[in-house]
């Protein structure tokens, strides 16, 4: 089954007897780290106790095909729940879960971490297509989810955040939380512990204008303004931005739209739908931003999402000319806006 970001606390606080696997992948590698921890740790406390849980790499699976159902299988030495963690899974690897899925009986919680996974992954159609197995994905932090993770990380460094300051953090950051947490790390030493990070701290401390350049291109992608895209990624390029942060900030903002989108097809007004986003649409992009939640539908923002997802993999992996495939992507997405018609 799919599961999505919101489940993660329904999972964790009380998870379904039935649920005996989850795969935690996506391009963010420090969040998927994070999720796949946080799975593992409530299962035991302790992921590394040898009686409780079993660390297998995708090496061990592919050489030993046993290994996965044996652990899944074993009986608790000492009661209480049972862990195995799979590191570095791959589509190789798809019939070994295959078979976790169909087995009778599993006696442990199986968490899985993977890397960017197209639709196309044999190993995440396994785990979305099987009722007792769940797929995560981890996108990188946005909207909601991305400022309260700021404004926890901060508050776990000693340090207190004004509203504008985390407005101008949730705006530049995101899509990588490793990179996230280390810019509020330096934040939190430039400021002292019992400090306020300011709208000037932040803004000396990891600038505006390179996001702000990126934003373009995010922008006339999903206006599908092909000569603004192609204006935006020259500037981009001038200025050393490379593919995958083009890529992961169109994402965000795909991201952002779809959450728009989803509440206003369920009924909500327009204000109220932007009015949930967080940070907020800046002010000078707000009219921009209301004119394309009616260019699309969650369906077509999911499709393209999924597109974006996949051209990263490609930019990251397959050893092609990344910027073309950036643009061939962004071109693709910008050209396949159309107004959609709803109901007032």
């Amino acid at each position: 089954m799919k599961l999505q970001q919101r489940d993660l606390q329904r999972i964790l606080a009380n998870r379904p007897a039935d649920l005996r696997g989850i795969l935690v992948y996506g391009p963010d590698a420090g969040h998927v780290s994070e999720t796949a921890e946080v799975l593992a740790r409530s299962v035991v406390e302790d992921p590394s106790d040898p009686f409780r849980s079993v660390i297998l790499s995708g090496d061990t699976l592919r050489q030993d095909p046993t290994a996965l159902i044996d652990a899944a299988t074993a009986m608790s030495l000492t009661g209480g729940s049972r862990l195995v963690w799979v590191r570095g899974a791959t589509d190789a690897l798809a019939p070994r879960f295959q078979d976790l899925a169909d087995i009778p009986a599993v006696e442990a919680l199986v968490v899985v971490q993977g890397d960017a996974l197209d639709t196309r992954s044999k190993l995440r159609r396994v785990f979305e297509s099987a009722p007792n197995l769940g797929a995560l994905a981890c996108y990188g932090d946005d909207g909601a989810g991305l400022v309260n993770f700021i404004k926890q990380t901060l508050e776990e460094l000693g340090v207190r955040v004004g509203r504008d300051a985390l407005d101008q953090l949730a705006a530049n950051l995101g899509g990588d939380r490793r990179q996230t947490r280390s810019e509020l790390e330096k934040l939190s030493l430039m400021v002292g512990a019992g400090g306020e990070v300011t709208l000037g701290a932040v803004v000396a401390s990891i600038g505006d204008s390179a996001s702000l350049a990126v934003d373009d291109i995010a922008y006339a992608t999903a206006d599908g303004n092909g000569l603004a895209l192609d204006l935006a990624l020259g500037r981009a390029r001038a200025n050393g931005e490379n593919s995958v942060r083009i890529l992961r900030t169109t994402i965000s903002h795909f991201q952002r739209l779809h959450q728009a989108v989803t509440l206003i097809e369920a009924g909500l007004s327009l204000g109220s739908a932007l009015g949930s986003l967080r940070p907020s649409v800046f002010r000078n992009r707000q009219a921009k931003f209301e004119a394309q939640l009616g260019s699309w539908s969650t369906a077509r923002l999911e499709q393209c999402l999924d597109r974006l997802l996949e051209a990263e993999f490609r930019c990251k992996s397959t050893g092609m000319p990344d910027d073309v495939v950036c643009a061939q992507t962004l071109i693709g997405i910008s050209l396949s806006r159309r107004p959609i018609r709803r109901s007032a």
